[in-house]
C-alpha cells in the first residue's frame, strides 16, 4: 500500500521539473496585437516626377541665390578698398535720411478725418478709420438708410461736401452712423410718392405705391366692404408715381381722415317745374341762406322759371363703394 502510493506520488510530481515547490504561475492573458496599419501605396510615376521636378527647381534657385549672394559679398568686400568707398556710403545714408525724413512727414501730416458740409453749414467731424470715405460714400449711405426707412426711391436736392482735414486726439469726432442720422435730419429730399387721386383730385400722398393701396384697402373694410372680396369705389379713384417733397407726406390716419370725410361738390342744377328755392336747398343739403349766399343774383322773391340755373353745393363723401345705393 506504501509502495503504491509513493509510486502514485512520483507520478503526480513528475510534471514539476527542477524541484521547484510550487506550481509554476499561470502565463499571462495574450494581449491583443496593435492594428498593422497597411503599407501606403506608393505614388503613381507622374507625381513622382513632378515632386523631382520641384525638388530641382527648389535647389537650382537656392545655389543661385547663394551664388548671387556670394558675388555680392566679394564686389562689396573689393568696392570697401577703393577710395570711392567713404563717400558713397555717405550718399547712401543721405538719401535714406531724406526718405525716412519724408515717409515720417507724410505720415504725421496724412488726413485722418473728414469735415462734412451741406450748404455750406458744418455737420461733423468723421476719421477715417481705415476707411476711404468721401462725399459720394456718405451719400450712398444716407439714400441706403432713407430708402430702407421709407421703402421707395429717393432724391437729394442737397450736396455733400467733405474736406479732408488732420485732427488730434483730443478732438471730438462723430461716429459714421450718427453721421448718417445728422445728415438725414439735414437734408432735402424727395420721395417717389403713391398718390390717391379721386375724379382727378389729389386727395393723399404716401411714402410708396404699396402704402397707399393699403390706405384704399383700408377705407373699403371702413365702409362696410369684406377684406376677402375685392372691391371698387363708385368714383375713379387711381394711384399715380411722381417725386413730392418729402415734406408734403401724408400719414395713414390722416390719408384714412380725408378719404372717409365728406367734401364739398360745386354743381349747377338746372329749374324744373314745381321747384322753389326751399326744395332745390333742401335736396342739395343746404340751407336757404346758403344757396342764396352761391347765387347773388337771386332773393327769396325771385320767381323761378323753368330752366333756370343755380349753383349748389352739394356735400358727398370722398369715397363710396361700387355697390352702394
Amino acid at each position: 500500500m506504501e509502495r503504491h502510493n509513493s509510486t502514485n506520488n512520483s507520478r503526480g510530481n513528475a510534471r514539476y521539473q527542477r524541484g521547484s515547490a510550487r506550481p509554476p504561475a499561470r502565463p499571462p492573458a495574450r494581449q491583443p496585437r496593435p492594428p498593422v496599419r497597411p503599407p501606403s501605396k506608393p505614388p503613381a510615376r507622374k507625381y513622382r516626377r513632378k515632386r523631382r521636378a520641384r525638388r530641382d527647381y527648389t535647389l537650382m534657385l537656392l545655389d543661385f541665390f547663394g551664388r548671387m549672394g556670394n558675388a555680392v559679398k566679394r564686389a562689396f568686400k573689393h568696392f570697401k578698398t577703393t577710395k570711392y568707398f567713404r563717400p558713397a556710403a555717405m550718399a547712401c545714408a543721405a538719401i535714406l535720411a531724406v526718405v525716412m525724413f519724408i515717409g515720417l512727414f507724410n505720415l504725421l501730416t496724412r488726413p485722418n478725418a473728414l469735415e462734412v458740409y451741406v450748404n455750406d453749414q458744418q455737420i461733423g467731424i468723421v476719421r477715417q478709420e481705415g476707411r476711404h470715405i468721401d462725399g459720394d460714400y456718405i451719400l450712398r449711405h444716407a439714400t441706403a438708410r432713407l430708402r430702407g426707412q421709407l421703402d421707395t426711391e429717393i432724391q437729394f436736392a442737397d450736396e455733400i461736401i467733405a474736406n479732408p482735414a488732420r485732427i488730434g486726439s483730443s478732438v471730438v469726432a462723430v461716429t459714421f452712423d450718427n453721421l448718417i442720422t445728422e445728415l438725414i435730419n439735414v437734408l432735402d429730399y424727395y420721395i417717389y410718392a403713391g398718390i390717391i387721386t379721386v375724379d382727378g383730385v389729389e386727395m393723399a400722398a404716401l411714402s410708396s405705391a404699396y402704402n397707399a393701396q393699403g390706405v384704399l384697402d383700408d377705407v373699403a373694410y371702413h365702409l362696410g366692404q369684406d377684406p376677402d372680396i375685392d372691391h371698387s369705389f363708385a368714383e375713379e379713384v387711381t394711384i399715380t408715381r411722381r417725386y413730392i417733397h418729402h415734406s408734403g407726406l401724408d400719414t395713414h390716419q390722416y390719408a384714412m381722415d380725408t378719404l372717409t370725410t365728406y367734401r364739398n361738390v360745386y354743381e349747377t342744377h338746372t329749374v324744373r317745374q314745381g321747384d322753389n328755392l326751399s326744395l332745390i336747398a333742401y335736396r342739395a343739403g343746404m340751407t336757404l341762406a346758403a344757396l342764396l349766399a352761391n347765387n347773388p343774383n337771386v332773393n327769396p322773391d325771385t320767381i323761378l322759371r323753368e330752366g333756370d340755373r343755380l349753383h349748389i353745393i352739394r356735400s358727398v363723401p370722398a369715397l363710396s363703394l361700387a355697390n352702394e345705393e
